[in-house]
């Protein structure tokens, strides 16, 4: 049953593409890193550090900056599943995750899509600017009836400088 779930969330989140963004309330932050987010996210930490929202505990967004030297010349997928295993409580059990590339405006990244110790669905991503020397990681943590939501945030990531 989980496979087949993350079969449809995957599936979903390939067709999501920018178009789908219209719905999303556009942010550029920390100086050129962009991204929607849905109506209804209550902002709770919006610095250069770090840029938090949810919406009703059901639906969770942060963003931080990632130094591009720390990842550069590294296999991004092995460097987003250190990040989800050992700083966000993603299970890390064989099957109970997938890592997948995305592809953004002006930069490039890879997700991690699984569950944490909770069993909620979590996205952890690391994209990367082509453009500058821009990184960032993202974490959504969100229930299934926001599913659509997380991906079309994955798919709104852009780089604008």
């Amino acid at each position: 049953m989980k496979k087949l779930f993350f079969t449809l969330v995957l599936a979903l989140m390939a067709f999501v593409s920018n178009s789908f963004a219209q719905n999303l309330t556009s942010y550029s932050w920390a100086s050129g890193i962009g991204f929607g987010l849905p109506e209804g996210m209550e902002i709770k930490t919006n610095t250069n550090e770090k840029f938090v929202a949810t919406n009703n505990d059901d639906f969770a967004f942060s963003i931080v900056p990632v130094e591009f030297e720390k990842v550069k010349g590294r296999q991004l997928g092995k460097f987003v599943a250190e990040l989800a295993f050992d700083n966000m409580g993603m299970d890390s059990t064989e099957g109970n995750y997938t890592i997948e590339e995305i592809q953004v405006t002006n930069g490039a990244g890879v997700y991690i899509l699984g569950v944490d110790g909770d069993g909620t669905l979590c996205i952890s991503a690391v994209f990367l600017s082509s453009v500058s020397n821009k990184g960032c990681f993202i974490f959504e943590a969100f229930s299934e009836e926001h599913a659509e939501e997380a991906g079309m945030v994955m798919g709104s990531v852009n780089f604008t400088e």
